[in-house]
């Protein structure tokens, strides 16, 4: 699965945000302290997986009489999606996923995901600043065995030692 587009309606920092990724090779989000890279990441995985029910933050709740959410267009095989997760003002979320312009469910979409859940995806495929931290602390012949057992995840550490 690939993302092609991010549309955030309202999350944290981010409003009327769309954003097109790049379809071939890896999407590197950069910027200062506080430009919303952190807030960008939890929003695609909230979007994926769903929002946190409990501790979300204020900052990324803002306004508690609106609510918030987006989208994500994703690739899959030989379909396109458009995954749409909101919180309303109660704090209720509404997933919504369409492939090729037919409704699809949520358990459906899940079936898609396979065996990713949201730490998998968390520990392959982001990498955050306590990690690029790590990273910075590392030596230079570490940095390879780094980066191949965060992006294997607990697999990849058990294949290495």
């Amino acid at each position: 699965m690939k993302i092609t587009d991010v549309m955030i309606d309202r999350y944290g920092v981010w409003s009327d945000l769309l954003l097109p990724v790049n379809e071939s090779g890896m999407t590197v989000i950069y910027g200062p302290n506080e430009a919303g890279k952190s807030t960008l990441m939890r929003f695609i995985r909230g979007v994926l997986y769903g929002f946190p029910a409990a501790g979300m933050a204020t900052a990324e709740r803002g306004d508690h009489t609106q609510g918030w959410g987006g989208s994500l267009r994703v690739k899959s095989q030989h379909q396109s999606l458009q995954l749409s997760r909101h919180i309303d003002e109660h704090g209720r979320q509404q997933f919504r996923a369409n492939a090729n312009n037919k409704s699809m469910s949520e358990t459906e979409f899940e079936r898609i995901l396979q065996d990713v859940d949201a730490d998998i995806y968390r520990t392959i495929y982001t990498l955050g600043l306590k990690e690029l931290r790590e990273l910075a602390t590392l030596q230079t012949d570490q940095v390879g065995e780094f980066i191949y057992g965060s992006s294997l995840g607990r697999i990849g550490q058990r294949l290495m030692h």
